[in-house]
């Protein structure tokens, strides 16, 4: 549990993506369901009853009875008429004195992708919310299909790809990343197989044992395939890569830089980040190398990082762009779910967006 000085601290600060602070004068609000769901959803947060907000100003108010808050709060999460899940444990539902005031505190955290989507009401398509700084926002049809999608037992890019084999890849990249593969480990025993059974290893072919169906998988097809394979209707993917550099952190600046598929490239995913990378990586310095010491700086490893998460957690199902634009890269704890990574470049503003 929180203590007194950690909510009057958030309290001061005001609300975010982590905070969200709700009077309750009229009783208890059914708003609080919502930005349940949005923080469930995205990655968890505090929600506080008993904040008063005055023009963006929060005091502590108080709670006139914090008993009844808290039953009402305990009888709603646990009504899957009202709330499709509840996720809170005793400890993160509860009442705190702060100057003397109860106040009712939800820890909420973030769902686990079997969980998702959290919701209000019995529709999912209606009552799915998500986070965004401070605000709570309604998900689309494709966000929630998203979430749906990764509830499956079996992650969506381990999927067989029925009727497609090695001959949708594109043998120049997979040379490619066997050479680099050599380069960094040159006696490992997986460089002794063909192509199929190097995807094999890798995750890029695969073999169902119950119902003995084998072939390329979508992970295999995203790394290596061709720009037709790529586009093939029977793929069910909507795919399309698009990397973009601004010189200011405005979206209505016309950029400066673009790759995008033109016929030049193998549009696949190991091609993409072969070619994106020494473009987010360019404005950056290099220290004095010696010996085994890595050339690298951290600053590289992070946009490596990026770049990689961007094209991991993109659910290539929907057709809906997203674009990545900013200055740090998050993290999920157990999932892919397709939420953007942040990508950042010293000196202009890189814009990278998976479709």
């Amino acid at each position: 549990m929180m203590n007194s000085q950690d909510i009057l601290d958030a309290v001061s600060s005001g609300e975010s993506a982590d905070w969200e602070f709700k009077s309750a004068k009229g009783g208890f609000p059914a708003s609080v369901w919502e930005t349940y769901s949005a923080m469930a959803n995205t990655d968890g947060g505090t929600i506080v009853l008993g904040i008063d907000d005055t023009n963006g100003s929060f005091t502590v108010e108080g709670i006139k009875n914090p008993q009844q808050a808290m039953k009402t709060c305990w009888d709603t999460v646990n009504n899957r008429g009202k709330v499709s899940i509840n996720l809170l444990s005793e400890k993160e539902g509860y009442l705190a004195d702060i100057e003397g005031k109860q106040v009712l505190v939800i820890r909420v955290p973030r769902a686990g992708r079997r969980q998702r989507p959290v919701y209000v009401g019995q529709n999912p398509l209606e009552g799915t919310f998500r986070r965004n700084y401070e605000g709570d926002y309604r998900c689309d049809r494709d966000e929630v299909a998203r979430m749906l999608a990764d509830q499956s037992q079996e992650p969506a890019d381990s999927r067989i790809l029925a009727h497609f084999t090695v001959a949708d890849l594109d043998e120049t990249t997979v040379r490619h990343y066997r050479n680099r593969f050599s380069a960094r480990n040159p006696n490992h025993v997986w460089l002794n197989e063909d192509t199929q059974g190097f995807l094999l290893k890798l995750g890029g072919w695969r073999k169902d044992r119950a119902s003995g169906e084998e072939g390329l998988t979508v992970s295999g097809l995203l790394m290596f395939g061709t720009e037709d394979s790529l586009n093939d209707p029977a793929t069910g993917l909507k795919y399309q890569l698009d990397y973009r550099e601004r010189p200011t952190n405005s979206i209505a600046d016309r950029w400066t830089d673009r790759l995008t598929p033109d016929g030049t490239w193998v549009p696949n995913l190991f091609q993409f980040f072969q070619k994106v990378y020494p473009k987010l990586t360019a404005d950056l310095k290099l220290p004095f190398a010696y010996g085994s010491y890595s050339s690298e700086r951290s600053e590289h490893l992070q946009v490596t990082h990026g770049v990689c998460q961007v094209c991991r957690r993109r659910y290539f199902a929907s057709p809906k762009a997203k674009e990545a634009d900013s200055r740090s890269t998050k993290e999920e704890d157990d999932d892919g779910s397709g939420k953007a990574a942040e990508l950042g470049k010293w000196g202009g503003v890189s814009w990278l967006s998976v479709k």
